[in-house]
């Protein structure tokens, strides 16, 4: 069975409105809490089948020489969300002073595993060339991507 999900908000600010049947109702719900927000859809219970018993969803912003800055538990509710992404500055973490990472969101057991994955995906993407830093971070990584495919 497929919710769909209509939020509002953004890190601490961020909550669920409502969680509705249809698309329909949750773009009406939408409209009618004036939320920027996307609606989305799940299955139910479909976070289960991401990730397994015993372990975790982590959210691991690295730099380029291997330095994991910050790690925090993240709740990993679609497979697409398992990724890695650049950002010059990190607006979650700006308080840190976190600049040049790259942001890699692993399943793991523990913080060790979870540090040592995005290493290791680190490692792939400098060996592919596809470290990039600073403004265009983002805009030459969306490039390199589609070169890709």
């Amino acid at each position: 069975m497929k919710i769909w999900i209509v939020t509002t908000g953004e890190y601490s600010d961020y909550c669920v409105v409502a969680i509705c049947s249809t698309k329909e109702i949750a773009e009406r719900t939408k409209q009618l809490t004036g939320s920027n927000n996307d609606v989305f859809g799940m299955e139910v219970d479909e976070a289960i089948n991401v990730v397994p018993d015993g372990f975790f969803g982590w959210s691991v912003d690295m730099d380029r020489n291997g330095n994991a800055v910050n790690v925090e538990n993240y709740v990993v509710t679609e497979r697409s969300q398992l990724r890695a992404l650049p950002y010059g500055i990190n607006p979650r973490h700006h308080h840190l002073n976190v600049h040049n990472c790259y942001n890699f969101i692993v399943v793991a057991k523990d913080v060790q595993s979870a540090v040592k994955i995005a290493n290791e995906k680190r490692v792939q993407i400098i060996a592919d060339n596809g470290w990039f830093e600073g403004d265009q971070a983002w805009s030459r990584w969306m490039q390199h991507l589609k070169k890709k495919i």
